[in-house]
């Protein structure tokens, strides 16, 4: 056997333990699979077998308060997000322009900060905690988008007193 490490996306309720270094047998890896094309059967069979693991994808809720005093958060730490097309990078980076916008347009840093956190907040809530940001295809099991999303869409999110257009 080779000194490969196997790694998968199924959709399952049976998650026992959150963790990184959580093995995953392989039997069940193979079964998984059962019916797959005779390349993803090779690739599973040629797998070093204990080296099966298991990374969980959890749902986290953005937390409720971004910024006390000078500090403050941004990104996965405020609103973590399911990997998929750099959705939380995007979002970390909006955070920062935002941010930045912010501490040039206020005269200190607390209020910076909560300016930026209203600003924030609402948007990245609503692409986090939406119903259907991301499905799972249980039929191809492959990470698809809800819908479809346009990069040239004219319909701006809905602005609310002090926020800071453009920039969601």
């Amino acid at each position: 056997m080779q000194d490969t490490a196997c790694f998968q996306i199924t959709e399952t309720d049976d998650v026992s333990e959150e963790s990184w270094t959580a093995k995953f047998p392989w039997e069940n890896l193979k079964a998984d699979f059962e019916g797959w094309n005779d390349k993803i059967q090779t690739i599973i069979d040629t797998v070093d077998h204990d080296k099966c693991y298991r990374w969980a994808l959890h749902y986290r809720p953005p937390i409720d308060n971004w910024s006390t005093g000078r500090t403050t958060m941004l990104g996965d730490s405020v609103h973590a997000t399911l990997p998929y097309l750099a959705q939380g990078a995007c979002m970390a980076i909006k955070d920062g322009a935002v941010l930045t916008r912010a501490l040039n347009l206020c005269d200190n840093i607390p209020d910076a900060l909560q300016f930026y956190q209203r600003n924030r907040m609402e948007r990245t809530a609503r692409i986090v905690e939406s119903p259907t940001p991301i499905a799972l295809c249980s039929t191809c099991r492959a990470w698809k988008l809800s819908a479809p999303i346009s990069p040239r869409s004219t319909k701006a999110p809905t602005e609310t007193a002090g926020s800071i257009p453009a920039i969601h």
